[in-house]
């Protein structure tokens, strides 16, 4: 039997490129299949994503969870410098790249490390490859900047990320939500826009270099793409607001702001409701606990 929501729109992203959740599980496979030649893949080794932020990217991510190894996002606006430390401190076995990172990897120290570029991964795998990651295993390390400026790693576990996720779509009512992945790779919200937008059944829009961090962009995309669920800063959907409210005057589709990283302001509680939207609330939660983490040693 066909999955009624594999014709369903899974990823679009900022380039142009739209995947259903057929075809995004064909691409994972792809992938995946190219992660299994390098071997190696016993004890969750770690596996590197440098990328541009695209549908490539989320299923980059999605096939080295599958095959139980750890994600490393490595997040080009952090700087070069700083990606050759992080990838010094994790030792990840591979990274994988597209055509426009490919010629900068070769800046972060990774001449005993397997390069692969997906750009180049265009003949579909025929191969059902099975999920072997678990519960207790890691799946992603994000790297903070450390209070000595040292980038410093945190562990998240599978059982751990998909308990918050899940906890999220019970208590708020999450349903096939349309999400705006906007946010670092390399911060733990990114996390929830991935896993909100997929796990509920839902759809991702992954927005290009070039409109991260513009808050009038991000608001034009929130109108035009029908998005449903937004998570940023209170200082982020202030700036949204600020620049970009007339923009979403009359939207129907947007319910579903959630803010974290910084205490809710009675400023931002107001520049919400002079937006004037009846189907929209919003929410202060926080992502990740503190005992869902864990620190890398190693």
């Amino acid at each position: 039997m066909i999955d009624s929501r594999s014709t369903f729109i899974a990823l679009k992203d900022g380039y142009g490129k739209t995947l259903t959740y057929a075809e995004m599980g064909n691409r994972i496979q792809t992938i995946t299949a190219s992660l299994l030649a390098i071997g190696q893949l016993e004890d969750s080794p770690r596996i590197g994503v440098f990328q541009q932020p695209s549908v490539d990217w989320i299923c980059s991510m999605l096939a080295i969870l599958r095959v139980g190894a750890v994600c490393l996002p490595l997040e080009s606006r952090n700087g070069l410098p700083r990606l050759a430390t992080i990838v010094k401190i994790s030792g990840p076995i591979a990274v994988l790249v597209d055509s426009t990172t490919i010629e900068d990897a070769k800046k972060l120290g990774l001449e005993k490390t397997t390069v692969i570029n997906v750009s180049q991964l265009n003949v579909p795998s025929t191969t059902q490859i099975p999920i072997t990651a678990k519960p207790e295993n890691p799946a992603l390390i994000l790297f903070t900047s450390g209070t000595t400026g040292v980038p410093k790693g945190i562990v998240l576990k599978h059982s751990g990320t998909v308990n918050v996720i899940e906890s999220l779509v019970q208590r708020y009512e999450l349903d096939q939500e349309v999400v705006i992945q906007h946010t670092a790779f390399s911060f733990d919200m990114s996390i929830d826009e991935i896993f909100i937008g997929l796990g509920s059944g839902g759809s991702l829009y992954i927005v290009d270099t070039a409109r991260r961090g513009d808050s009038r962009a991000l608001m034009e995309i929130i109108a035009n793409e029908g998005i449903t669920y937004t998570r940023t800063t209170p200082s982020g959907y202030l700036s949204w607001i600020r620049h970009g409210a007339d923009l979403v005057a009359g939207n129907t589709s947007w319910k579903h702001a959630f803010a974290g990283g910084d205490k809710m302001s009675d400023s931002l509680r107001q520049a919400f409701r002079s937006l004037g939207l009846p189907n929209l609330k919003l929410y202060q939660v926080r992502l990740l606990s503190p005992s869902l983490l864990t620190h890398l040693t190693s």
